[in-house]
């Protein structure tokens, strides 16, 4: 019983640490791309789309055709935009989804009857940049992770994802979330990095 309420004061505290770079109302994002439809999915260019910032800090994601401009005030941050935008940014500026500064969330609208999100990731043809997708504001998951676990996942890693984990860590270790030397050691060794210390 004592485990129980010491795992949910440290939850709760979590939770109140990471609240300035994090958005807390943010959703968690986990993608399956083991099924997959055998006909062709045609998502209309109006669809209404929820993404969100997977990128610690401001972001502004600018359509490369029609210059309109979103921004995220952090990490977490959902806004809704068109899957025509979303079409433009596979086109002019794809690093958004290569180095994952935005995931999709799901549909806005009454798409969300017809099709899933890995749906939305296979009509714009990026479901390969995300194959090995790590949600940041997961961070009881990966304060979890024993050494084993971080030698195994995070080289398989995108170099934008690493970065991200990088930067989600440093956070981790300076909001008290993280204090395993081990784990650290472990982060700091896979990462080829030196990492905050503790203090």
């Amino acid at each position: 019983m004592a485990n129980t309420k010491k795992n949910a004061t440290t939850q709760a505290k979590s939770k109140d640490a990471l609240k300035d770079v994090l958005n807390e109302d943010a959703p968690k994002t986990e993608l399956n791309f083991e099924t997959k439809r055998t006909e062709r999915v045609n998502i209309s260019d109006s669809a209404l789309i929820n993404i969100k910032s997977n990128t610690f800090g401001e972001l502004f994601v600018i359509d490369p055709i029609t210059h309109e401009e979103i921004s995220f005030p952090e990490c977490g941050y959902v806004q809704t935009v068109t899957m025509g935008f979303l079409r433009h940014l596979k086109t002019g500026a794809v690093k958004f989804y290569s180095n994952q500064l935005i995931v999709i969330v799901g549909f806005a609208d009454e798409n969300a009857d017809k099709y899933t999100v890995e749906d939305i990731y296979n009509a714009l043809f990026i479901s390969q940049y995300y194959k090995d997708f790590l949600d940041p504001a997961d961070y009881e998951m990966i304060c979890a992770w024993t050494p084993e676990e971080i030698r195994q996942k995070v080289p398989a890693l995108s170099a934008g994802a690493k970065q991200k984990l990088l930067v989600a860590v440093n956070t981790y270790i300076e909001k008290g979330l993280l204090d395993s030397l081990k784990a650290i050691k472990t982060f700091e060794e896979v990462l080829g990095c030196e990492l905050r210390g503790l203090e």
